[in-house]
């Protein structure tokens, strides 16, 4: 019973670790300046450290970094698969620009540099 208890504590230090940090939030806009449901990636630029979202069927995210630094926001495109393998790939279509967040909310939309 003993050993179940440490095992669950240890499982969960990382999940609670990871909410102390930055939460961001925002909006994926095409190059149309149009809301376009889509993935979105966020970036510790500091550490190399980067969490996954998808957006909601409003183009809306949010997403809680991983501690305190320099974030960017990355829009990516929808997957596509290598010619000649079943491997799918997504390609950076926009970026936001470097924005510095600490443990609280932060609001960063993001935009569609290129048509995808």
């Amino acid at each position: 019973m003993y050993r179940m208890a440490i095992a669950l504590l240890t499982a969960t230090l990382p999940l609670t670790g990871a909410a102390a940090g930055c939460r961001v939030s925002g909006t994926a806009y095409d190059m149309a300046g149009k809301p376009t449901p889509s993935v979105v990636r966020l970036t510790n630029v500091d550490s190399g450290q980067q969490v996954f979202a998808a957006t909601n069927r409003s183009a809306t995210f949010a997403i809680d970094g991983a501690g305190d630094g320099s974030y960017r926001i990355d829009l990516l495109s929808h997957p596509g698969i290598v010619t000649g393998s079943r491997l799918p790939v997504r390609s950076i279509v926009g970026q936001s620009p470097v924005f510095a967040c600490d443990a609280g909310a932060r609001t960063q939309d993001v935009h569609a540099e290129v048509d995808y």
